[in-house]
């Protein structure tokens, strides 16, 4: 019975440990990728009248991951 005793806490605490990266795994935040940056331009939109105006921005994409742009006209 003594031999068997150290196997029931080896496999306890391996069980255990298991249990506790499986825990933190699941629980920790996800990593959240940047969102795309708009640039603003020289553009002063108070002095725009009102109806259709083309406007131009620079967009940039800092994550791996790539975005798409609803909207968005290529040049």
């Amino acid at each position: 019975m003594k031999r068997f005793q150290p196997i029931c806490v080896t496999l306890f605490l391996l069980c255990t440990t298991a249990a506790g990266i499986a825990y933190w795994l699941e629980t920790r935040p996800p990593t959240v990728q940047p969102n795309f940056i708009v640039t603003p331009t020289e553009f002063k939109l108070s002095n725009l009248t009102e109806g259709a105006h083309e406007l131009t921005l620079r967009i940039t994409n800092p994550a791996s991951t790539a975005r798409r742009i609803i909207g968005l006209q290529e040049a």
